[in-house]
């Protein structure tokens, strides 16, 4: 290709993108080399054999991915753009996608399509004390004297941080060094000593209730400026080298001077970086990297804490709400691993979901709104019955059928019966009714309203007047609180929650989303169960559940996506025992057996990508397969440890 063109999202040569845009495609085309060690599986013919195999868990690629490199070292000089011409993916550009990555040949589900490692991680704003070198959670009693921020100890506090220091120590959040911290204590429990016995108690109480004040103040007030180190750490990587800079400058971003988060980016990160640690002056470019962070990050989950991440190619992906791909990250360095979760045809957009893909349309476009400023159109999200799932519906009050939008990218749209029954609903009454199931006060449990719910100006109230309010942004971080958590409920936080969800039915469609995820929590609050101790109601119950649970994310995801799979397992956990007790009954459970076969293979291909995170499958693989003995009347031998240790 010629520097005055780029590949279109067809495939085909054009002219019509400007230099600018052009250049910017090759800053990612040049990156793509660095990548070559992660990634041998690029070099189609000539990558090592072990590429094929589907089950190599993800850490165990990128260690025989780095080892392959180390022993096929190649001249930087000698490689060439042709290396990449059997890669799975390359870069295409159009007008309603701008930069975005597309199939350079038929990917087969399941494929590691990216390793990734991050150009920049950082800790994430409104988390607890991290460890800034590790990432590992801390208690915050150790930090750097000269800047303040939190270390694990020591070992930690090294030379990596000595820039990152110098630029945070002018927020004048140091402190005493450790060896001053000693001597300060010596001193005052010198003094404590020469004080009479009866005044020495009081008054160490009081010096421990001062210490901890101080503490306690310091530690708010470094978590505060957490908002600020990820653009720090940007400056620091763009000054090491001219490629990691044009990498930055390269990155998509969506800077609107009229947008609230450009006013609060302006107050909490420009001003402070321009006029208090004066480490730019460019305040075009802290609002260039702030948006980086807003539109490209990704929530890192590691072994020790989370933090966010920046990686610059796969960042090329398009969102789509019903994504071909997903990506997982690996080891105590985050490396990302983008696999496929369905067949991908030769020029088709690689995609990935930058939301929760079992919200409804409304809360996705809302969280997209807010989290990345875009809104969605893809297919699901034109659909007002979200693939036939009803998701987001709520009930028609006269016949009880799933109430849809008449335009679903029109947040102000009328709402229409999907029975045709001619009850209709606006916007706001369906709002309101949608959003009060899971918008509640966290002072007092009530429900939170606000007079228009489809303005994102207004703030929202608690209707049980204790006087708490929310910016709805600050809902938004709520509600995907929220949906963790009724994706991770104990078994007797449900029970308390039955009358709940019995009312959630009378307004909810039985699919939505609040519904659901309430569902899912009851089957994994099973995980801890031995299901040969459940009476045939009980499992009839748990497989009634998962068979919901499965008809629905089948709509909404591909086959290999993780959500897809562990429903999978435990549907196939409860049916095999379902199928076990009704062989022990003489009948035949040969047809039963081959329904659950490709669900059973999808599982087993999937649960091995990430073993420290994904529940095991092995024993009931196993089972599935004892099941399939001629005559067999074989009990299921479960592994005690697993049934009572394993963790979704």
């Amino acid at each position: 290709m010629t520097n005055d063109s780029i590949t279109n999202g067809n495939g085909d040569t054009k002219q019509i993108y400007g230099k600018q845009e052009t250049n910017n495609v090759h800053v990612f085309q040049k990156y793509m080399l660095t990548l070559l060690d992660y990634n041998p599986q690029w070099l189609g013919s000539q990558s090592p054999d072990w590429c094929k195999d589907m089950k190599v868990s993800n850490s165990l690629h990128v260690d025989k991915a780095l080892e392959w490199a180390g022993q096929n070292k190649k001249d930087s000089n000698s490689i060439s753009d042709s290396l990449l011409d059997e890669a799975p993916v390359c870069i295409a550009v159009n007008d309603m996608f701008g930069r975005h990555l597309v199939a350079n040949r038929n990917i087969k589900a399941g494929e590691i399509i990216i390793a990734e490692p991050p150009l920049i991680l950082s800790l994430r704003m409104r988390s607890p004390p991290y460890c800034s070198t590790c990432h590992s959670r801390v208690d915050g009693k150790f930090a750097c004297s000269d800047c303040g921020y939190f270390f694990c100890g020591t070992n930690c506090l090294d030379e990596s941080h000595r820039e990152e220091c110098q630029i945070l120590q002018k927020l004048g959040l140091g402190g005493p060094s450790e060896e001053d911290k000693f001597l300060q204590n010596k001193a005052m429990q010198d003094r404590l000593e020469k004080m009479p016995e009866e005044q020495r108690a009081e008054a160490q109480e009081i010096l421990n209730t001062a210490q901890n004040i101080a503490w306690t103040k310091r530690t708010i007030e470094v978590l505060k400026s957490y908002n600020i180190i990820n653009t720090v750490r940007t400056l620091i990587t763009m000054g090491h080298s001219k490629q990691q800079r044009d990498l930055i400058m390269a990155l998509s971003v969506h800077v609107d001077q009229d947008n609230f988060r450009y006013r609060a980016n302006q107050k909490g990160i420009v001003n402070v970086i321009i006029n208090k640690l004066q480490a730019s002056t460019d305040p075009d470019l802290i609002h260039h990297i702030a948006g980086v962070w807003d539109t490209n990050a990704f929530e890192v989950p590691l072994s020790k804490g989370s933090v966010n991440g920046i990686y610059p190619f796969v960042s090329l992906l398009t969102h789509n709400c019903r994504s071909n791909c997903q990506q997982w990250f690996t080891g105590p360095k985050g490396v990302l691993i983008l696999r496929s979760i369905e067949d991908i045809k030769e020029g088709s957009m690689v995609t990935t979901c930058y939301t929760d893909p079992q919200w409804g349309t409304r809360l996705r476009q809302d969280h997209l709104k807010i989290s990345k400023q875009f809104i969605c159109s893809c297919e699901r999200c034109n659909d007002p019955t979200e693939n036939g799932t009803f998701t987001g519906s709520v009930l028609c009050q006269k016949c009880l059928g799933p109430m849809i939008s008449t335009e679903p990218l029109n947040s102000a749209a009328t709402w229409r019966c999907g029975n045709d029954c001619g009850h209709t609903l606006t916007a706001m009454e369906v709002c309101k009714l949608s959003k009060s199931t899971y918008y509640r006060c966290k002072k007092c449990g009530s429900e939170m309203e606000t007079k228009n719910p489809l303005r994102f100006q207004d703030q929202w109230h608690c209707k049980g007047g204790c006087g708490h309010t929310l910016s709805y942004a600050k809902l938004m971080n709520e509600s995907g609180r929220i949906s963790a958590k009724l994706r991770g409920l104990e078994s007797s936080m449900i029970t308390e929650t039955a009358s709940v969800t019995e009312d959630l039915k009378s307004r909810l469609h039985s699919h939505h989303f609040v519904l659901t995820q309430l569902y899912w929590s009851r089957v994994k609050s099973y995980t801890s169960v031995n299901l040969t101790e459940l009476s045939d109601e009980e499992l009839e119950r748990l497989t009634d559940v998962s068979t919901l649970l499965l008809s629905v994310i089948q709509k909404l995801e591909a086959p290999l996506s993780r959500l897809r799979v562990r429903i999978g397992r435990e549907y196939v956990r409860s049916r095999c025992e379902q199928l076990r007790r009704l062989q022990e009954k003489g009948n035949n459970i040969e047809k039963y057996l081959k329904d659950l076969g490709e669900l059973v293979q999808e599982c087993s291909v999937v649960l091995c990508w990430d073993n420290g995170w994904m529940p095991p499958v092995n024993v009931h693989i196993d089972a599935y397969e004892n099941l399939k003995l001629p005559h067999s009347i074989i009990k299921l031998q479960l592994d005690e440890d697993i049934l009572t240790g394993e963790q979704l």
